[in-house]
């Protein structure tokens, strides 16, 4: 006798099962389709005869993703210590037990026990570390005038800054922990598996493609950066738009480290960033080799071929050009301004490459060994915060969260309603708190605290770690959305590309400047992914594809790209 056939409530479980399923296996999917496509079923549940049709239509960009890791340690969604964990955690203990020897040992012994906490808690695997990375940059910003002190043998109390300097760097490496923990409290809970699958489909992308779409944001960033000037209060938005770099940034990089390709595109793309970022008045080139670092990493909680030598030659140029950077900064940028002593650039480009080549021709080993301790020195930013101790609140009151609170005043204040609003004087803000004078607006330039020093005038210690920890949430939370909102699961890592290594990498950023321009930035990016997402995907893969429109938040997953 014939089976009976299955009834609607069966059939709605079994596709309530399907669509939660993450990894469909062959049979499962076979089981359905036949199931889906018996005439009784589509009849009886519209539903499930829209499903049959996107089963049968859609196709996965790329080939199918590996079978899951076997990591030691809790879910995906958890602290994970696997194979990398437990090297970090041995070496960071070998250190912090060299330390112990050092002239500040149990300051340079709890510093050195600090980065395998912060890998446990930001990075998981199947998960590209931007943030984690952005974290042990500050603490390294924060430790860097420990380890010079150890180098040159004389206790940090004893440098220039004075008594306060090791209690700053305290201060530091806590608030830094304190950051992360805010940013765990809110991510947690959200997994990473389905970022290995996307970040398998990267093969189906054109690196030529990318490469074309990079040159046009690069052409499109340009002229808004010489139009922003005059933009008034439109400015911060049109700044925010120049972040769409990043994306194709991203997926060149990506594509070639994660996906195994060839190498030429990517070191194109590279090379146009360095150059750009060294015919400026700053050092703008190290951020996108901190991504092609960041991205090569990812490697290394990852089911693919780690790029040792990739990731040997990125730290090596980068250290390389620092050096390099250090020992001609001061005479390139007199000759930037014409001596006009303004950050201000008044020459050519052809100008500025026929100095800096030949500054590089003259360049000695002696000058690059200067420009490289210049340059260990320049990294940390401790030193205004170590005033700041010493001014407050012994010549002036803590401001009783008056500073945190004028900046997030300062976002619901947009220039273009409230054109009378003061300008941003940073400077101003430091001489006031330290009773340093330095060189501020009236010399082009500004010099901040720091988000350390500016949380300590608002609260003391230990209440300036709870800014700090909001801080955290407030990077979870854009994060979460963008893992969780995005159209893509890939382009939402390009995304937090751009915001986290603009605005998570520096301990020295103001706070107003920070949260405004994360704030403007993110909303930027969330409005350009939900109009021209899906459409820049379909415009760079390798082969077009045609598929519906996906709704279903498990297909977003799969890199499923919806048919124009």
């Amino acid at each position: 006798m014939p089976a009976a056939a299955p009834t609607l409530s069966a059939a709605k479980l079994r596709l309530s099962i399907w669509e939660r399923k993450t990894d469909w296996s062959s049979s499962l999917s076979t089981w359905m389709v036949g199931i889906m496509e018996s005439g009784r079923l589509k009849a009886r549940n519209p539903v499930v005869a829209r499903m049959s049709n996107l089963r049968s239509r859609a196709k996965p960009l790329g080939p199918s993703a590996p079978p899951q890791s076997k990591f030691i340690g809790l879910k995906p969604s958890g602290i994970v210590v696997d194979g990398l964990g437990k090297a970090v955690l041995v070496a960071s203990c070998c250190l912090a037990a060299w330390g112990l020897t050092t002239v500040n040992p149990w300051l340079t012994f709890c510093e050195f026990l600090l980065p395998p906490i912060i890998l446990a808690l930001l990075w998981r695997p199947n998960d590209v570390p931007i943030f984690a990375f952005a974290i042990i940059f500050q603490w390294l910003q924060g430790f860097a005038p420990v380890l010079s002190s150890n180098i040159i043998e004389i206790p940090l109390s004893q440098l220039a800054e004075g008594d306060s300097l090791p209690t700053a760097a305290w201060l530091s490496m806590l608030g830094t922990l304190a950051t992360a923990l805010g940013y765990y409290f809110v991510v947690r809970k959200v997994r990473t598996g389905n970022c290995r699958q996307a970040l398998n489909n990267l093969t189906a992308l054109s690196r030529k493609k990318l490469f074309v779409a990079y040159l046009a944001a690069q052409a499109i960033v340009s002229v808004l950066s010489a139009l922003a000037p005059h933009m008034g209060g439109l400015r911060q938005l049109v700044l925010a738009v120049t972040a769409v770099r990043w994306v194709p940034l991203f997926l060149i990089c990506a594509t070639t480290t994660l996906g195994r390709k060839p190498s030429g595109w990517m070191w194109a793309t590279i090379g146009i960033e360095v150059a750009i970022g060294m015919m400026g008045y700053f050092s703008q080139f190290k951020e996108p080799l901190f991504l092609l670092l960041i991205v090569s990493t990812a490697s290394l909680r990852s089911e693919r071929k780690v790029p040792y030598l990739r990731i040997a030659a990125v730290i090596s140029l980068t250290v390389l050009l620092t050096a390099f950077w250090q020992s001609v900064k001061l005479n390139y940028r007199i000759h930037l301004s014409r001596n006009s002593g303004l950050q201000d650039v008044s020459i050519g480009h052809m100008e500025r490459v026929s100095f800096l080549a030949s500054a590089a021709n003259s360049l000695t080993l002696e000058d690059l060994k200067t420009g490289l301790a210049s340059g260990i020195n320049r990294v940390g930013y401790i030193q205004f915060f170590a005033h700041t101790l010493d001014y407050v609140p012994s010549q002036r009151p803590h401001e009783n969260g008056a500073l945190w609170a004028g900046a997030v005043l300062h976002l619901f204040q947009p220039r273009i309603l409230f054109p009378d609003k003061p300008e941003i004087d940073a400077s101003a803000r430091t001489i006031k708190y330290t009773g340093i004078p330095v060189a501020g607006r009236e010399r082009g330039t500004s010099i901040t605290i720091g988000l350390m020093g500016e949380s300590y005038i608002d609260f003391g210690a230990p209440g300036m770690f709870l800014p700090l920890f909001l801080l955290g949430v407030f990077y979870g939370k854009i994060a979460k959305y963008f893992y969780t909102a995005s159209s893509n699961l890939v382009l939402g890592q390009a995304y937090l590309a751009a915001i986290f290594l603009t605005y998570a990498l520096y301990i020295g950023m103001s706070n107003i400047s920070l949260v405004g321009g994360c704030v403007t930035t993110s909303v930027t990016l969330v409005v350009v992914d939900k109009k021209m997402g899906l459409r820049f995907l379909r415009f760079v893969q390798r082969e077009p594809m045609q598929g519906p429109k996906v709704r279903n938040r498990s297909l977003r997953t799969r890199m499923y790209i919806p048919a124009a």
